[in-house]
């Protein structure tokens, strides 16, 4: 079996799991009970937030656990319903801008604020799937309450420039004395690129546990100190008061286990991504047929995240070319997990302006850290052969 769905979810580090879930059971109490179980379990969440706080460089204090991505992710944009109960402000902003190139857990949560009387901007990327800072700029206003642009995008790999937006938004702000939250979706990046939170200058990012091996259900939001007090749902102490609810213990050592195991190869890891990447794309670029997406892929290759690599083959569907290598032990996928069985799968593309016919014949390779060359060789002879085939048959 050859696994090339990383992006989708990361190869399990299962000695780290096994060890976290053997601590979780082993203290078992709950971390908000004063007897002794209780505060091994809180030492251990407290020990594992500073050893994540440090792989990031910001406060302890700083970090949110949460279930994961799409959690952290609408925990920020919901919270800025908050924003129109503020005395502070004459007008209450009621703007957002958001890329139209973001995981549905930020654009669907974006389109549905309009419902609270919002106006959402919608920023699309041209086809080399990068988004323009000029052109969030543009639409930026007084009104304007937060932007959201992730750091690297999970269908093509485009690496956003999202220290430049954020030097953009503060100096906006050191002129209009008005406050934009500005958040990206770090999903993608954490654990393969350089991430620190403060040094992009981002007000709020998330992370997610699995896409380092770590275990489901376990995410990060990084919430820049004294920016929002309150959210929009209460309950117990837990987090500050900012996540309220019984803390996941395994999932949270799940996570720090694995992202520092990430961090301590990581370098290594992206010299030898890079490499195995170039190899895929030379070996799709000599596919008939085959379209890069983005086309400008392989002369600007450092514009994108190695570990993400999308193309096309019309007419032939993206499903029937997954299904075919899947019947080969070679797992690849369309794009993201979260709508792999819906048109809505094609809004991104679409949105970078690919024409339909391309985005439908569209696949995603992903790679991890324990990718090899051999699986990488026996992937592209077996796609050659499978587009060489199905072409046949249409």
């Amino acid at each position: 079996m050859i696994y090339l769905d990383w992006a989708a979810t990361a190869v399990p580090r299962s000695d780290l799991i096994g060890e976290a879930n053997r601590l979780a059971l082993q203290h078992y109490g709950n971390p908000s009970s004063i007897h002794a179980h209780g505060i091994v379990a809180e030492n251990l969440i407290r020990k594992a937030r500073e050893e994540l706080s440090l792989l990031l460089k910001c406060k302890p204090s700083e970090l949110i656990f949460t279930s994961g991505g799409t959690e952290a992710n609408n925990k920020i944009l919901n919270s800025v319903l908050r924003f129109l109960q503020n005395p502070r402000f004459k007008s209450n902003p009621k703007k957002i801008i958001v890329t139209g190139i973001e995981h549905p857990s930020v654009y669907n949560p974006a389109l549905n604020l309009a419902r609270y009387g919002f106006e959402t901007e919608i920023i699309n990327p041209g086809k080399s799937g990068i988004i323009e800072t000029k052109n969030i700029e543009e639409k930026l206003t007084n009104d304007t309450v937060l932007v959201s642009a992730m750091l690297i995008n999970n269908e093509t790999g485009a690496i956003q420039p999202v220290k430049k937006i954020s030097c953009m938004i503060a100096a906006y702000k050191k002129n209009s004395g008005r406050r934009t939250i500005f958040h990206t979706d770090a999903v993608q990046a954490f654990g393969k690129v350089p991430f620190h939170p403060h040094e992009l200058g981002v007000d709020a990012a998330t992370i997610s546990a699995h896409k380092v091996g770590g275990p489901k259900g376990t995410g990060v939001l990084f919430l820049r100190e004294n920016l929002l007090p309150e959210f929009i749902y209460s309950g117990g102490d837990q987090e500050l008061g900012r996540r309220p609810g019984t803390e996941n213990v395994a999932g949270i050592l799940g996570m720090q286990l694995a992202a520092s195991a990430q961090a301590a190869s990581s370098q290594a890891d992206h010299t030898r991504i890079s490499a195995l990447a170039d190899l895929v794309l030379e070996s799709l670029s000599r596919i008939e047929g085959s379209i890069l997406i983005p086309s400008t892929r392989m002369e600007k290759r450092d514009d994108y995240s190695p570990y993400i690599i999308k193309a096309s083959f019309p007419p032939i569907p993206g499903e029937v070319i997954v299904r075919a290598l899947d019947e080969q032990g070679i797992m690849i996928s369309t794009g993201s997990a979260c709508h792999a069985r819906s048109e809505k799968r094609l809004r991104v593309l679409e949105n970078m302006g690919i024409k339909r016919e391309a985005a439908k014949s569209s696949i995603r390779i992903s790679l991890g850290h324990s990718t090899t060359e051999a699986e990488i060789n026996r992937t592209m002879q077996v796609l050659d052969r499978v587009i060489s085939g199905l072409r046949k048959t249409m």
